[in-house]
């Protein structure tokens, strides 16, 4: 049996809030420092990484700008040295909808580890793989129309992103040797994919639940041989 043990050695955090100019941000610094206990041959047993992360959110007259990224640069893994937005958009307030522009990730029901029912976000095997939220933003244009107890959405997401792991020393890499990030699709990769969502609540029964039209690409990978 694989034993894990995660060992923080340093955290500095960094959390500021500001409401100047309709202007909220936040972030934080830290070092991600672990050791593993295993049996595996040719695996590591210790990792270590610089970690940082900000989201800020500016108002506007008529709606918002969204920005929420990450950076990571670890010392053993040249694999996890990269920096993502996995939210970058623009979103405009009418009076009972909205029209985000942009690039984001999305609630897409929630289930621990891996969501297989998810064909909107593609995981991020290079952050840490058992966090749920762990996803790559996804560019997209979205209409969302607001009832009383549910909503009306309209989402076109264009183009595909690559699936990047970390590399093949890592306990947390499950593929083989030859794995290759080249995504290969059926039809060109900038082909839209396009979804209708309907999302409501029952208020009496606390019950959530989400109807989805779909066509184009789903988030299912397949090695291919």
């Amino acid at each position: 049996m694989k034993k894990y043990i995660v060992l923080s050695l340093l955290s500095c955090l960094v959390l500021a809030n500001l409401e100047a100019n309709e202007l909220e941000y936040k972030g934080n610094i830290g070092i991600e420092s672990s050791y593993i206990d295993h049996d595996i041959v040719g695996k590591r047993d210790k990792g270590n990484a610089l970690r940082a992360d900000l989201e800020f959110k500016q108002k506007t007259d008529n709606g918002q700008i969204v920005f929420n990224g990450k950076a990571i640069y670890d010392v053993d893994d040249k694999n996890r040295r990269y920096v993502d937005a996995n939210d970058l958009y623009y979103k405009h307030e009418f009076e009972n909808a909205d029209l985000l522009i942009g690039r984001n990730t999305r609630f897409w029901g929630a289930m621990e580890f891996y969501n297989h029912t998810d064909a909107f976000n593609t995981k991020d095997w290079r952050d840490n793989p058992f966090d749920y939220d762990a996803k790559i933003g996804a560019n997209n244009i979205a209409y969302t129309h607001y009832f009383d107890n549910s909503d009306l959405a309209l989402i076109a997401k264009i183009g595909q992103e690559r699936q990047r792991v970390q590399d093949q020393a890592s306990v947390n890499n499950f593929l083989p040797a030859n794995y290759s990030d080249d995504l290969q699709t059926q039809k060109g990769k900038n082909r839209p994919t396009l979804y209708l969502k309907y999302t409501g609540s029952a208020e009496e029964t606390q019950f959530d639940y989400a109807v989805i039209y779909q066509n184009g690409y789903d988030e299912q990978r397949y090695l291919a041989p």
